[in-house]
């Protein structure tokens, strides 16, 4: 995934606060309050079959609320919601702007890139 952004879903405008730039805090029904953050990728060409995505959500420890897969101008996109339990998971999401993520092959096993 490159050329990750933030993005603000329409859903935050009711229900939802401001928390940090591109951070909402809201509650859950079932775990109290949680902070949200929207983020926009593109796939890298090679990623046909690759999803670094998975691999956040483990990195991190949270989860995925929402996910859009869509194509603008040839390119596949994904639009994702990641769920936190605490803030400072999600700023280390809010991190990943800017940078790009993919998985690579590391002897028998695939990992995580962050670069």
């Amino acid at each position: 995934m490159e050329i990750i952004k933030a993005i603000k879903l329409d859903k935050y405008n009711t229900g939802y606060t401001k928390y940090d730039d591109f951070i909402y805090k809201g509650e859950n029904q079932w775990r109290g309050n949680s902070y949200y953050v929207t983020l926009y990728a593109e796939l890298e060409d090679e990623e046909g079959t690759q999803y670094p995505l998975e691999d956040i959500l483990e990195k991190y420890y949270v989860c995925c609320s929402y996910m859009k897969e869509e194509y603008v101008d040839n390119k596949r996109i994904f639009i994702f919601e990641v769920e936190c339990d605490d803030i400072d998971t999600a700023r280390e999401i809010i991190g990943l702007i800017g940078k790009r993520v993919y998985n690579y092959q590391d002897g028998e096993y695939i990992s995580l890139g962050i670069e």
